[in-house]
């Protein structure tokens, strides 16, 4: 089973590299073994100078060591920064950065830069790495928001698709929009949204699609939501409508006295799930509750991501065995309004679970 998945996350990377590669010209660099903190060398690390968009960026490549493993694969991290210093130590060079670009991926990974879209691929033996610009078609992606695309825009993000190519979308002045480029422009093709932020309005939405932060893996069609074309743009609808999902724990799941029930809800519209919400002053956020069978309250706080609470441990179930409601409250203003959400969890006694 173990050399299967190999094998499918070496053609997954494959194909997504020669996506790449059939739409790209390259640049290559030498790399050199790097140190790790402490001054030690590693087998594992390669670093080098590189030139990508009309920059020098310090390159890092960092391969698995348990099993070790080739720097080709899925596996291996790709980090980017601009160097302020490099410093050689005992035939090796060590590197010292100080900038707002610190980036970081994967072979298959895209960097949107300076309306360009670059990869760093590492050979297999890690001693060169090739800058790919993608050159193939591209797309637009632009948000309507109370039925206008002027103003709103996605700010920063991470995408991929069916290939198995990420894509990188690194900050924009999300704090004005007045002036700028609002479509984000993208190499063609069917994407879906590990996260992004996205400004809508005077509003600024964090939001991904799927029930997890990240969904590489099991995605389905419906998922690759952004249809980006080369004839059209994209139009992304920020709807006027949602209701609250929770995660983080199923419905009527069981809790003790002493256990702690660790609340997380989004808020979904049939385009997108929102994670977040933040306006210039704070954010907004859901306020959760819980309540006995008898609407006592139990305890209530904010959610800005997750909110947790503790079954007290002199607490007694009525019968031993008592449902609580679990209750968000969202206030978005105007964006979607105040949308409410409902779910219940089982705390039983001790004693009960025990004679199970």
């Amino acid at each position: 089973m173990t050399a299967l998945l190999a094998l499918a996350c070496l053609a997954l990377v494959a194909a997504a590299v020669a996506w790449i590669a059939s739409v790209s010209r390259r640049t290559e660099f030498p790399m050199e073994k790097a140190l790790l903190p402490g001054n030690i060398p590693s087998d594992a690390v390669r670093q080098g100078r590189i030139r990508m968009a009309g920059r020098t960026y310090t390159a890092t490549v960092v391969r698995s060591e348990d099993p070790p493993s080739s720097y080709d694969l899925p596996s291996t991290r790709v980090h980017l920064m601009a160097p302020e210093l490099a410093i050689r130590i005992g035939g090796h060079t060590l590197w010292v950065w100080r900038d707002k670009e610190d980036l970081w991926g994967t072979p298959s990974t895209m960097f949107g830069l300076r309306g360009g879209w670059y990869s760093v691929v590492p050979t297999a033996g890690g001693e060169r790495v090739s800058v790919r610009r993608y050159e193939g078609d591209l797309g637009a992606v632009m948000v309507s928001y109370g039925g206008r695309t002027a103003g709103n825009g996605i700010a920063n993000g991470s995408l991929h698709n069916g290939d198995g190519a990420r894509l990188i979308l690194l900050t924009r002045d999300i704090t004005d929009l007045k002036g700028m480029d609002e479509r984000l422009v993208v190499p063609v093709g069917d994407y879906a949204a590990d996260v992004m932020g996205i400004v809508a309005g005077p509003y600024y939405l964090v939001v991904t699609r799927g029930d997890n932060w990240s969904r590489h893996d099991g995605c389905t069609e419906s998922d690759h939501f952004l249809k980006v074309r080369k004839d059209k743009p994209f139009i992304l609808s920020i709807e006027s409508s949602g209701e609250i999902v929770f995660s983080g724990y199923k419905a009527k799941s069981v809790y003790r006295p002493g256990d702690t029930v660790s609340v997380s809800c989004y808020l979904a519209t049939p385009t997108i799930w929102v994670r977040g919400i933040s306006t210039r002053s704070g954010m907004l956020n859901p306020k959760v509750r819980i309540l006995d069978s008898k609407g006592k309250v139990l305890g209530e706080g904010v959610s800005p991501y997750k909110y947790d609470w503790t079954v007290p441990g002199n607490f007694a179930p009525r019968g031993g065995r008592e449902i609580l409601k679990v209750t968000a409250t969202w206030d978005t203003r105007q964006l979607f309004g105040v949308v409410t959400g409902t779910k219940e969890i089982v705390v039983e006694s001790r004693e009960t679970g025990s004679t199970k």
